[in-house]
């Protein structure tokens, strides 16, 4: 197919502008190697304006950023989980760490991250759970937002070297998937709401597993009707199976969420340029004919 010589620098330009200012609006560290290592990822923004800060609501020393052993070394994973937890004991029965999206309220956004969960260790042998979760925009600095959508990770008694996909609608709800991941294995996760606040508010997700297994669709469902206006925020969790005792809790597992290459994206000012792109190709071509 032969081209007139302008077209693609068009279209090109509004690609190139949209990647551009996508990239702008994240706002994230793909893979956390700008940040500080042997540090924790809450506090490490502490003072920086509130866009640019991790929050957490747990006050405890549950999150931690640097290499770790046999994860793609010697890149910076964040971690939250029993394997930073020393002292003082977590003293939350699901701990989470947030950022907020440089637009919040959106009607549409994607999330992407790469993560591991380590098996447990005989130390500390209780396994717990993990989750991802679409958030609003939260209404003070350490409060977080109310939960449209999520994907949790939970440990079943069937198989003791997996973890259950589920994912959980606006009202809390949870709904097994029938997917399932593996302890120590690294997954590229991808996950969308589209059109909060319409008519048709729709929640999917796909997971990518390292090695030869092919990218899975694990979630593709209508959220509730009466979901919130857009997303603000997205969130990671740490929920404990072992709470006995009270808090400080001492039965914390030991298993752990690793991730990197975090970003949550595009806003929708992205699509409206890869749109007047589209639309600049179109009239191009009708004023040629």
């Amino acid at each position: 197919m032969k081209s007139n010589g302008f077209h693609i620098p068009v279209l090109a330009a509004s690609v190139a502008l949209a990647l551009s200012l996508s990239s702008a609006h994240a706002q994230y560290s793909p893979n956390f190697d700008t940040f500080d290592p042997y540090f924790t990822l809450s506090g490490q923004l502490a003072g920086a304006p509130v866009a640019e800060q991790w929050q957490t609501n747990d006050i405890s020393q549950s999150d931690y950023l640097g290499p770790i052993d046999g994860y793609r070394d010697p890149s910076n994973w964040a971690l939250l989980g029993g394997l930073a937890v020393t002292t003082p004991k977590p003293y939350e029965v699901t701990a989470s760490l947030w950022r907020n999206f440089t637009l919040p309220d959106a009607s549409f956004a994607q999330f992407n991250v790469d993560f591991a969960i380590t098996a447990p260790t005989v130390g500390h042998p209780a396994r717990d759970s993990f989750a991802w979760t679409f958030r609003t925009n939260s209404p003070t600095e350490s409060v977080p937002g109310t939960a449209i959508a999520g994907i949790s990770f939970k440990p079943t008694n069937v198989d003791t070297g997996k973890l259950d996909i589920y994912w959980t609608n606006f009202n809390g709800d949870e709904t097994l998937t029938g997917w399932s991941v593996g302890y120590g294995a690294i997954y590229s996760l991808q996950a969308n709401v589209f059109d909060l606040g319409g008519a048709s508010p729709y929640f999917t997700a796909t997971l990518d597993p390292s090695g030869p297994d092919p990218k899975e669709t694990i979630i593709s469902t209508a959220l509730n009707v009466s979901t919130p206006s857009g997303v603000g925020e997205v969130a990671v969790s740490w929920t404990l199976s072992d709470t006995s005792g009270g808090a400080p809790y001492a039965n914390y597992g030991s298993n752990s969420i690793l991730f990197q290459n975090y970003s949550a994206i595009p806003e929708p000012s992205t699509w409206v340029l890869f749109g007047v792109g589209a639309g600049a190709l179109a009239l191009v071509r009708r004023r040629k004919k």
